[in-house]
């Protein structure tokens, strides 16, 4: 059995072996990019409203909640890496909507039975570790992010973390992403949902087992170059990769 593995690398190997490499085994850690900066922050509020709800039924005021993630995103703000044509203040002011159409739009129409819950469980002969972010008292395991467009569908990257907290939860009868999206003329919040016998189990077991063989063997290939994460943009390592900028 190898050893512990994360929710975090796994996606990130199925992202891209290659920045697997850079961030796991060369352990070179990068700055937040701001989307980053801005999804952290908000992820901070919604959870100090979870806590709160969790233990009072009640939700923090939208202004307490905002404070929470003003404060957090400032902090974050320091270590971030902004690209040259970035306003850190629109950038910011974007995340005070996003924040609250999810305070207005899942936080107040939930109760939490469980915040933030680490987990471990074997899978495949791996022993894998993680967070599940919230669980609901209607058998819900929820996960919130934030983003620029609505998906329609749950990326099949992400339908295999949610197998995997289906793994950990056997009792969890849906998994649901919301997603708080704004753009500079609209902000919504796209709710995305798969019952148990929807997720791709079987096919999580498959790359749990590719997985453990490409760590066997050391080797990572490059992603496809026509995939969204390998440009400048998207990834950090891009100007260190031979596949990428590097010369």
């Amino acid at each position: 059995m190898s050893e512990h593995i994360s929710v975090s690398q796994l996606t990130t190997w199925l992202r891209c072996p290659k920045q697997y490499e850079f961030r796991y085994l060369e352990e070179i850690k990068l700055p937040p990019r701001s989307a980053l900066t801005r999804g952290s922050a908000g992820h901070k509020a919604w959870e100090a409203d979870h806590w709160h709800k969790l233990q009072t039924k009640e939700n923090l005021p939208l202004e307490t909640v905002l404070d929470v993630y003003s404060s957090d995103f400032d902090t974050r703000a320091v270590g971030t890496e902004w690209q040259p044509d970035e306003d850190a203040g629109k950038i910011k002011d974007v995340g005070v909507r996003m924040v609250t159409i999810y305070h207005e739009n899942v936080s107040k129409k939930i109760q939490p039975i469980a915040v933030e819950q680490p987990f471990e469980v074997e899978m495949d002969g791996h022993i894998v570790q993680g967070v599940i972010d919230l669980e609901t008292d209607k058998g819900e395991i929820r996960d919130a992010k934030t983003a620029g467009k609505k998906k329609a569908d749950i990326p099949v990257d992400y339908q295999l973390q949610l197998s995997i907290y289906a793994r950990a939860k056997p009792n969890a009868k849906k998994f649901i992403l919301d997603t708080a999206i704004a753009t500079e003329k609209k902000t919504e919040i796209e709710t995305l949902t798969m019952t148990r016998a929807d997720l791709p189990l079987r096919r999580l077991g498959n790359y749990l087992q590719a997985f453990g063989e490409a760590l066997i063997r050391g080797y990572y290939p490059p992603t496809n170059p026509g995939n969204w994460c390998c440009s400048e943009k998207w990834c950090g390592y891009w100007n260190m990769c031979p596949f990428g900028g590097k010369k």
